[in-house]
């Protein structure tokens, strides 16, 4: 026996163990033949389903290529569609609005010529600007007084019922279209 665990391991590696149970896995060589054989069947059969596979995934991908660019086509027409028609309408609408502004300013410049609502006009901007003053000096204004409002009230009244007495007896006179 060794003297030292390192003559123990230099002779276990020089006499190594005899097993004498241990199977030899040989296959004889018809059958080894015939596993290589079944071997390159079942590969080539597994080629050949994948190049299938493949073709059709080329088929099915340039199906939907075609597909998608005839929806895209479908989309790009809908929205040149629907642009043409917004432009249609709105040119339509700006026709309109063009047609009834100019039909607005010659009504306008006709009605102007009569002296009565040129007044009223100037009376209208006056009233603008009495409630613009009335609007800025509302904090001096005491409107718990029932005399100032009172008074307020009388005065638009009275403005209202002349303005109105005034143009039913002066504005058919001077009046453009009846001429």
């Amino acid at each position: 026996m060794a003297a030292t665990y390192a003559e123990a391991a230099a002779e276990a590696l020089d006499n190594p163990p005899h097993e004498t149970n241990v199977p030899q896995n040989k296959v004889p060589a018809d059958q080894l033949e015939k596993l290589k054989k079944d071997a390159k069947d079942v590969t080539d059969d597994a080629i050949k389903k994948v190049k299938e596979a493949s073709e059709d995934l080329k088929k099915e991908l340039n199906e939907l290529e075609k597909e998608g660019k005839s929806l895209w086509a479908k989309f790009i027409s809908s929205v040149e569609s629907a642009a043409s028609s917004l432009k249609s309408s709105l040119s339509d609408a700006g026709a309109t609005v063009q047609s009834t502004a100019s039909s607005a300013l010659t009504t306008t410049s006709k009605e102007l010529q009569n002296p009565v609502v040129l007044i009223q006009a100037l009376v209208g901007a006056g009233g603008i600007a009495a409630g613009y003053l009335v609007a800025t000096e509302r904090h001096r204004i005491d409107f718990d007084n029932k005399v100032v409002v009172g008074v307020h009230a009388a005065v638009i009244t009275g403005l209202v019922l002349l303005d109105g007495y005034l143009f039913n007896t002066y504005y058919p006179k001077y009046d453009k279209k009846t001429l």
